[in-house]
């Protein structure tokens, strides 16, 4: 057994060792959902990989490698939706996402058959669709990770973004990118250096994925986002607090500078003529939220109710009264009204004047 060999059994044991020990500690400890399912479920698939791709195992077990690969096959997704319950707050699979899992499960297992059935990798375009596919899920999922880093007010989630996206998300584009090579070379034999280098990459995933979620802290990254964002009562906010939380509600509930669109918290920081990182704080600790999103959208939607409601206003469009509330569009305007409301905008506004025109008519 070569030098190369050694090392790659040695990075892919060290990778499931690592992988063991954050599924217990996620199953056992971790109450963020559905976070905590989609993430338990990539780790069981990344343990499968790590196995099936080191390239020396199948001479020796070749009917234990097979039974592993179909568990392989929606890594990416995980990955995915895992990056969506991290990072966006009240995320919940949508349809959509499962007929994407449908999809790629069906591509895959159709490679899968008549890869089995050649007994070698098929040529043609199902290997590079899948890759193609995944290449596009993480960039996706990278893309959410740094999108969301300006109004995340969480500021153990805001670092790790950075990591994310440096660190875990490119690792995992490099072992998507160089299985993409293996399918546009042709190659039926992947060298052992290449090997070696994924080994090292799944180790270095999976390393930097335990220490940064699973850490010992009661602070920690996860138990943070599943502790329920509580506000502190207006008496209760903290003295060195008073003077920038006085500015504050003045400037939203007075001023109304939520209908500013595009508004971020550095612009409302330099508006207030406060530290940046003591208007987070604040908005986090002291007022119970954990995105600043969330906190516009609590005087945006309130506003837009008003006006939905207000029978004086049943002519003015519903893209006018989001872009007067601050969206910069009608559809985040539309998720973000059903979200809290469940309803649309429009059935909102039938309901409430049809129960404006009742009392009237009462009256």
């Amino acid at each position: 057994m070569s030098g190369i060999e050694v090392f790659n059994l040695l990075f892919r044991f060290a990778a499931v060792g690592v992988q063991f020990v954050i599924f217990w500690r996620v199953v056992a400890d971790v109450e963020l959902r559905p976070f905590k399912g989609l993430f338990a479920a990539f780790i069981l698939c990344t343990l499968a990989y790590t196995v099936v791709s080191s390239g020396m195992l199948f001479d020796h077990h070749p009917e234990v490698i097979l039974s592993l690969v179909p568990f392989t096959f929606p890594i990416t997704w995980l990955f995915w939706m895992s990056t969506h319950a991290l990072f966006e707050d009240d995320f919940s699979a949508r349809p959509l996402h499962w007929v994407l899992l449908a999809a790629i499960l069906t591509v895959s297992c159709t490679e899968f058959y008549f890869s089995v059935q050649a007994w070698a990798p098929i040529g043609g375009f199902l290997p590079a669709v899948n890759d193609i596919v995944s290449l596009v899920l993480v960039a996706h999922a990278l893309y959410v990770a740094w999108r969301g880093r300006e109004g995340d007010l969480l500021e153990a989630r805001r670092s790790f973004r950075l990591m994310f996206v440096g660190g875990v998300g490119v690792l995992i584009a490099i072992i998507v990118s160089t299985e993409l090579s293996f399918v546009v070379l042709a190659v039926d034999s992947p060298s052992m250096a290449l090997t070696l280098l994924a080994a090292v990459s799944i180790w270095a995933i999976v390393t930097l994925l335990a220490l940064q979620l699973l850490s010992l802290r009661s602070d920690s990254l996860l138990a943070a986002l599943a502790t329920p964002a509580v506000a502190a009562p207006s008496d209760g906010i903290a003295p060195e607090d008073r003077a920038l939380y006085d500015k504050l509600q003045k400037a939203m509930e007075q001023d109304e500078a939520f209908r500013t669109e595009g508004l971020t918290i550095g612009a409302l920081a330099e508006t207030l003529g406060a530290p940046e990182h003591q208007l987070r704080k604040l908005i986090n600790q002291a007022m119970g939220y954990k995105n600043f999103n969330a906190y516009l959208n609590k005087y945006r939607l309130a506003a837009a109710k008003a006006q939905l409601a207000d029978i004086a206003q049943a002519r003015t469009q519903v893209l006018t009264i989001a872009l007067e509330a601050g969206y910069a569009s009608l559809g985040p305007f539309n998720r973000a009204f059903k979200e809290a409301t469940g309803k649309t905008p429009t059935e909102f506004r039938k309901q409430a004047l049809a129960r404006t025109a009742s009392l009237e008519t009462m009256q």
